[in-house]
């Protein structure tokens, strides 16, 4: 079989060995080898960078409050927010005005604060509703 030496570029009759040498400049010829010497680093820069990635994901990430609690949060506000429908143009309006106060409270209070003092919601939910008016 005839292949082509990546050290000199000229062709090499291969004879079936686990030993293959090029007959020109005599460099190793074994595949295995060089396959594995191209894989390792490349698997470890994808390694790498995937954990890098994931780091990164979770410092990114937005800490949000459970689904149920935020719907929670957004229903007492629609309902209980103390300013009758006639004084908004829309009920969206009214929507935008409380997940605009419902995202700045997640940004200022963790969850497991709120879970311990009720009180700090309802005053700084009040204080960031009177914010995104």
């Amino acid at each position: 079989m005839k292949v082509s030496c990546p050290q000199c570029n000229k062709e090499t009759v291969l004879p079936v060995a686990e030993s293959v040498t090029c007959q020109h400049c005599q460099s190793d010829l074994n595949v295995k080898k060089a396959i594995g010497k191209r894989l390792l680093p490349l698997w470890m820069i994808l390694a790498l960078g995937g954990y890098a990635g994931h780091r990164l994901d979770d410092a990114l990430e937005v800490k949000r409050y459970p689904l149920a609690f935020e719907y929670a949060l957004i229903d007492t506000c629609l309902k209980g927010s103390g300013i009758t429908a006639s004084q908004w143009i829309s009920s969206a309006q009214k929507l935008q005005h409380c997940q605009c106060a419902i995202e700045k409270v997640e940004g200022e209070i963790a969850y497991h604060d709120i879970t311990h003092s009720k009180a700090l919601l309802n005053e700084t939910l009040r204080e960031a509703f009177g914010q995104c008016r």
